[in-house]
């Protein structure tokens, strides 16, 4: 009986003594103006590259470790003024109101700069968005899989990410996974999955942008946010195959690209058949999500999100349908390192599900995604408790 209470201290100690080193801030991100939330906001520190961002509804919890308890707090938003505090006066702050700082100017006034032209120096100048030196990011990574509209896995991941230098435009980059809390898997295990969506689309950005500086593109809007030009840009691409498309690229006057946004669903009659053996299958909708932040003069991936939507036939003429399958992969760089790099080797290809890794057994002081839609409904439809 000593024994089991000496140990149940112990570990109620150890318990308390690593909660003790960190600083916990949550709250809510408001817009100052119309007390709207505002969603996917980046909070950091001024002088640590660690950081998370805030949900849909605005909300955001950030572990910041007690040697930090000098520094500052640190909101960005696109259209936003800078919102800076003391870590130390936060307390039990639950709201942080932004205050809008956009005004919108015509294209008239540059009209020096062309669509085109803009892209082409933001692909010329593509080590702004990935450094010329190696680095790695600390990284919460969640897939949720979809089969006929009904939620069937989840995984989510502690991981790291490792980037190479950027060489001839092109980025080197491994992940390896640390730990994970998974579901069970209700995958239809007749049809392969892949991991469809890790590195590969860290690469998502640099083809994006290099094809859009061979196509006729616009300048939507031109703004200024916290003194800084901000370019938004939409392609002229063909849309005749599509039922939705819309695309979207931030690029500010120094040309590093802020945010990308992409997405496509396909018109019924246009949907075409990827393989000719089985499984048959063709994509029906797609969209990419990113969002970059300034560290040392860089701007730096720290959100990206990937959904995809395809149809499963059981014959190449895609007149008998067996299912839909959806992915909704969402990716946070909690943490930029740029020193003391060790490369490491990147995952086999395959389904990440897989991967033999230690299940994470706490998420305490752990900075992670914010809630979302997705996830709620998910974890509601495979009993997951939060």
């Amino acid at each position: 009986m000593k024994l089991l209470l000496i140990l149940v201290i112990s570990i109620i100690s150890v318990f308390y003594s690593y909660a003790q080193q960190y600083i916990t801030i949550s709250g809510k991100i408001t817009d100052s103006q119309t007390g709207k939330p505002v969603s996917f906001a980046s909070i950091g520190l001024k002088s640590r590259s660690i950081g998370v961002i805030s949900g849909n509804d605005g909300e955001f919890t950030f572990h910041i470790p007690i040697k930090a308890k000098n520094d500052s707090l640190i909101i960005l938003m696109l259209g936003y003024e800078k919102y800076t505090e003391s870590v130390a006066q936060i307390a039990n702050k639950k709201e942080f109101k932004l205050k809008p700082s956009t005004y919108t100017i015509s294209e008239v006034q540059v009209k020096e700069l062309t669509a085109n032209y803009i892209l082409k120096q933001a692909w010329k100048n593509i080590h702004k968005n990935y450094s010329d030196k190696p680095f790695m990011g600390k990284c919460d990574y969640q897939q949720y899989i979809e089969e006929n509209d009904k939620f069937v896995r989840a995984y989510q991941a502690a991981t790291q990410i490792y980037f190479d230098d950027l060489k001839d435009k092109g980025l080197t980059c491994a992940l390896k996974v640390d730990s994970a809390m998974y579901s069970i898997d209700n995958t239809n295990k007749k049809y392969h999955i892949y991991n469809s969506a890790m590195t590969q689309y860290l690469f998502y950005f640099g083809t994006t942008l290099k094809h859009l500086t061979k196509e006729e593109s616009r300048i939507d809007s031109i703004f200024y946010s916290n003194g800084e030009r901000i370019y938004v840009i939409s392609s002229g691409k063909n849309k005749e195959i599509f039922s939705e498309f819309h695309d979207k690229i931030y690029i500010n006057q120094d040309f590093a690209v802020l945010k990308v946004d992409f997405s496509y669903s396909m018109k019924p009659e246009k949907i075409e058949i990827k393989d000719d053996r089985a499984p048959f299958w063709a994509p029906l909708g797609f969209a990419f999500t990113a969002i970059y932040e300034k560290h040392d003069d860089i701007f730096f991936p720290k959100y990206l999100e990937v959904n995809t939507k395809a149809a499963y036939y059981k014959e190449k003429d895609n007149t008998a349908l067996e299912f839909t399958r959806s992915f909704y992969n969402k990716f946070l760089i909690t943490e930029i390192q740029t020193e003391n790099i060790q490369a490491i080797k990147d995952m086999p290809q395959g389904d990440i599900f897989k991967v033999k890794v230690d299940k994470m057994k706490n998420w305490i002081n752990y900075n992670a995604l914010p809630n979302s839609d997705v996830r709620t409904k998910a974890f509601n439809e495979l009993n997951i408790s939060k």
